[in-house]
């Protein structure tokens, strides 16, 4: 296929006729020629050089004196003089070709072009660092603060959630929720063991947001984790994020005690870690509410009814195995069950 140059006043005047004669659009005259109706608007302004072959077309189809050719190019010419030029270019700014260091010095680059450009490399496709907001810290963030203090971890790219296959199965997708109503965020699912799940979120930029609101990356219990100080300022940010820790961590327990040689089952509530500083965090938590509680080992455990009603009334858990628990109960006793 040739292309041609011709002069520029010629080349304008041309395509003026065409149009004027024809009445077509620009889409339609594209169509004649067999290409598209933006590519013949670059034709006509001189953008690009329009073929030999379309050019005869256009003058045949509206009686038009075919202008004076000045110039025939091949298909690709501009490949042919411009080739070299943009080949050492790229050495120089890549490196070789197909060769390790090449490789490694064009991957910098892409990466630093990403991070200068991450909306242009989104909007085209391209797997760029994922965007979280932090800015808001209300009460269903605390909520997911104490989430992720209980049944998560973090490592440097990912938080994990992990829980029960079947006992937190609706608790799993409102857990999905939160996350999604927090963060724009669709978490993936993914199975563990035989019965577990954990809810997974990926991204370097949610690692470090979480960092920033007093959350840590590693072993828990080694680290010692600890509700954020600007959770517990707060009371009504400390409910919800008790609600998020009773919720992964903790549980309702029929509790055995005797007395006067008679057995007797109490309804009780725990919630249980290994970090000292969470288990202090819990139990104040709980002296604020003015619910009678105790530090067991690695638990804190409410051992009268009337606590943990009032435990249900005041933090509402978000879990609803441990609600249909604590309704079977008090629907059919409501008082110690005697064994013996």
């Amino acid at each position: 296929m040739t292309r041609v140059i011709f002069a520029k006043d010629q080349h304008l005047y041309f395509f003026q006729e065409v149009k004027k004669k024809s009445k077509l659009s620009n889409y339609k005259l594209g169509e004649l020629v067999g290409i598209s109706g933006r590519s013949y608007c670059d034709w006509a302004s001189g953008k690009t050089l329009p073929t030999l072959s379309g050019v005869k077309i256009l003058s045949s189809k509206f009686d038009l004196t075919f202008p004076i050719i000045q110039e025939e190019r091949e298909e690709h010419w501009s490949g042919r003089i411009n080739g070299r030029s943009a080949a050492i270019a790229r050495f120089k700014k890549c490196g070789p070709v197909a060769t390790k260091a090449g490789s490694k010095k064009g991957g910098l680059v892409s990466q630093k072009n990403r991070r200068d450009n991450l909306e242009h490399y989104r909007e085209i496709g391209c797997k760029v660092k994922k965007i979280f907001v932090f800015s808001v810290r209300n009460k269903r963030l605390a909520e997911f603060v104490g989430v992720v203090l209980g049944d998560g971890g973090l490592t440097n790219t990912q938080c994990q959630i992990t829980l029960h296959k079947q006992d937190d199965k609706e608790y799993v997708e409102y857990v999905l929720q939160l996350i999604n109503e927090l963060f724009s965020y669709r978490a993936s699912v993914v199975q563990r063991k035989q019965n577990a799940v954990a809810i997974v979120i990926s991204g370097v930029n949610f690692i470090e947001g979480l960092k920033k609101i007093g959350l840590t990356v590693g072993n828990k219990v080694k680290n010692q984790v600890d509700i954020p100080a600007w959770i517990k300022d707060d009371y009504a940010l400390l409910k919800s994020c008790i609600r998020g820790l009773f919720d992964t961590d903790g549980g309702t327990i029929l509790h055995k005690h005797r007395v006067s040689g008679k057995e007797y089952l109490h309804f009780n509530l725990c919630f249980s870690n290994h970090s000292k500083p969470l288990l202090k965090s819990f139990l104040c938590a709980l002296n604020q509410a003015g619910i009678k509680s105790s530090i067991n080992k690695h638990c804190v455990m409410i051992y009268n009814a009337q606590g943990v009603s009032k435990f249900f009334m005041l933090f509402n858990p978000s879990n609803k195995k441990h609600l249909k628990r604590y309704k079977k109960y008090f629907d059919n006793w409501r008082c110690p069950i005697v064994v013996n």
